[in-house]
C-alpha cells in the first residue's frame, strides 16, 4: 500500500544521514550508480524508488533498509501520538 508520509520520512531520513556523512547528492548518486537528480527526487519522495535502488543508496550510505524504514515508521507512530 502506497503511503506517502512514510515515504517522505524515508526521504528525510536519508538526507540527513547523507548531511551527516558530509557527502553531495552527487556523490552518493555516482557510488550508487544512479542518475543525475535520482536521489534529490527520492529524498524529496518525488518518486519511489525499486528496492534495488533503495538498496544500493542505503548501501553506500552505510545504513540497514529495514532498519530506516522502521525509525520511519516508528517517528510517524509517535508524531501521530502527540496530535
Amino acid at each position: 500500500m502506497f503511503d506517502e508520509t512514510l515515504y517522505k520520512k524515508v526521504g528525510e531520513k536519508l538526507k540527513i544521514k547523507r548531511i551527516q556523512l558530509q557527502k553531495s547528492q552527487e556523490e552518493i548518486e555516482y557510488k550508487a550508480g544512479l542518475g543525475e537528480k535520482h536521489l534529490g527526487k527520492i529524498e524529496r519522495a518525488e518518486i519511489i524508488p525499486l528496492y534495488p535502488t533503495f538498496y544500493k543508496v542505503c548501501q553506500t550510505l552505510g545504513i540497514n533498509t529495514q532498519t530506516i524504514v522502521d525509525e520511519a515508521k516508528e517517528e510517524l507512530r509517535a508524531s501521530k501520538k502527540e496530535d
